[in-house]
């Protein structure tokens, strides 16, 4: 490790006139930061290894130092491929980047120079007697797209409860040490994670897992109560095959409590741990379904479309879209616009670009924070949910869903399986159904109430307080 650290300590000087240059804020270094933690950990478990082949043994050290290295290098290796072999030149940029500020921030050149005593500091001054701790640790950063993290943290705040939602600054948080989001919620950087058991008692936490990496804190944070939900199909996740299936299996074991967003999740989770297993559905929040009541001003990239019929769709864009499915609504309904809002997947770029660049009735939008995203919805005639059905996409919830209906927007669907829980969707079984679903409902003059009402029944609130039974 000292070797690696001198390495990268040469790095890490070009890197830092590259941050003087005034790049540190380019999107480029994105997908960067995404893959920083990931390294930041092998470090430390390698120079742990390290100093463990003191041992007398030699054939122990050998032994100890080949385990723990296969079985971190599977992880980095994983990332290598991804970015370095497979990914784009922007992508190997990125990663590079990333890890280089990681380690740089570990052995303490950049950081502005928190020392223990500040850090214990700042966050001891947000805790308050008799109020208990939801730590939330790092999944997706909190300023980025609006999904089933952020909603869970935000409602149990509003329940009463503290939250620290840690974040590795991975797209947009920028989050130093700590930083106050709203009354008794906080964002702290998941480095000093290792300070809170100085701080707070086990029995004044409760840590909510969300990805199976997350255990890496189960042993190092003080808890009482263990939540692990589990939100998506682990095939979505960015993380090693062979470690993610052995830490969701480690989290099973460990949880007090899992819950699952989906019918089909519910399904697969073994019969072992089926007792402490609940459906807990995404939602929307209060603060959300208000917002989009109150109205809003036309956007004005939108402005030129007055008069036409808008059909919208907001998130990701990426490999679980039906891509053949929206060419053949661009090319079979020329008089009305489709309005595609959100990042969009390397894996995906290309069709994109396609699409785009060969019809006149796409407009493609970069993605927006939550409440940018009112305007855009309340504008929309129709909202699409135009994904490939599969095994990923049947265990999906969208979060999406239920903003359209607190517009009371007519949504079309393809057939996946969550969305055969509300009779209100117009669910297509193929591309002509799709098709004739987006030209009945951009007829449709009145606004839904029961769609209102499904938003109203699905809060990110209500989530939480089925939660909360189990837990106190």
């Amino acid at each position: 490790t000292n070797i690696a650290l001198s390495y990268l300590e040469k790095i890490s000087t070009d890197l830092r006139k590259y941050f003087e240059m005034g790049n540190n804020n380019s999107p480029e270094l994105e997908r960067v930061i995404s893959r920083l933690d990931n390294f930041e950990h092998l470090l430390v478990q390698l120079h742990a290894k390290e100093i463990q082949m003191d041992s007398p043994s030699p054939n122990l050290k050998k032994n100890n130092f080949g385990i723990a290295s296969r079985s971190k290098w599977r992880t980095r290796a994983f990332n290598f491929r991804r970015n370095i072999v497979n990914g784009t030149a922007a992508e190997r940029g990125r990663y590079i980047t990333y890890l280089s500020k990681r380690i740089l921030f570990r052995i303490g050149l950049i950081g502005d120079g928190e020392d223990r005593k500040k850090i214990i500091s700042t966050i001891s001054n947000i805790k308050k007697a008799g109020l208990k701790v939801v730590v939330f640790p790092a999944t997706v950063d909190y300023s980025y797209m609006m999904q089933r993290p952020q909603g869970m943290a935000e409602a149990f705040a509003n329940a009463g409860f503290m939250v620290i939602y840690g974040t590795l600054n991975r797209q947009t948080d920028n989050v130093k040490i700590l930083k106050e989001v709203s009354e008794n919620f906080y964002l702290l950087n998941e480095n000093y994670f290792c300070y809170l058991g100085e701080i707070y008692k086990a029995e004044e936490i409760i840590y909510f897992c969300m990805w199976p990496n997350n255990i890496k804190h189960v042993d190092i944070l003080p808890h009482s109560f263990l939540i692990y939900d589990v939100m998506d199909e682990l095939e979505l996740l960015e993380l090693d095959p062979e470690s993610r299936q052995e830490e969701h299996e480690k989290l099973l074991t460990a949880a007090d409590l899992v819950t699952v967003s989906s019918d089909n999740l519910l399904k697969i989770i073994p019969n072992e741990f089926r007792q402490k297993v609940i459906l807990v559905g995404n939602g929307v929040s209060s603060e959300f379904i208000s917002l989009v009541q109150k109205g809003s001003d036309i956007p004005h990239e939108l402005q030129n479309l007055e008069g036409s019929t808008i059909v919208g769709y907001y998130g990701a864009i990426a490999e679980w879209m039906d891509f053949e499915l929206i060419e053949f609504l661009l090319q079979n309904s020329p008089d009305i616009c489709f309005v595609f809002i959100g990042p969009i997947s390397h894996d995906v770029s290309s069709k994109v670009n396609f699409l785009v660049n060969k019809y006149k009735n796409i407009v493609l939008l970069p993605k927006k924070n939550r409440n940018e995203l009112i305007p855009y919805l309340n504008r929309f005639n129709v909202c699409i949910i135009p994904f490939v059905k599969n095994k990923i996409t049947d265990s999906v919830s969208p979060v999406k869903l239920f903003e359209y209906f607190s517009a009371q927007k007519p949504v079309v669907s393809t057939a996946i399986n969550e969305v055969y829980k509300y009779k209100e969707i117009f669910i297509a079984q193929d591309y002509n159904q799709f098709l004739d679903g987006v030209y009945i409902a951009a007829n449709s003059k009145e606004k839904n109430k029961n769609l209102l009402n499904e938003a109203l029944e699905n809060t990110w609130e209500s989530k939480v307080r089925q939660i909360i039974k189990f837990i106190c």
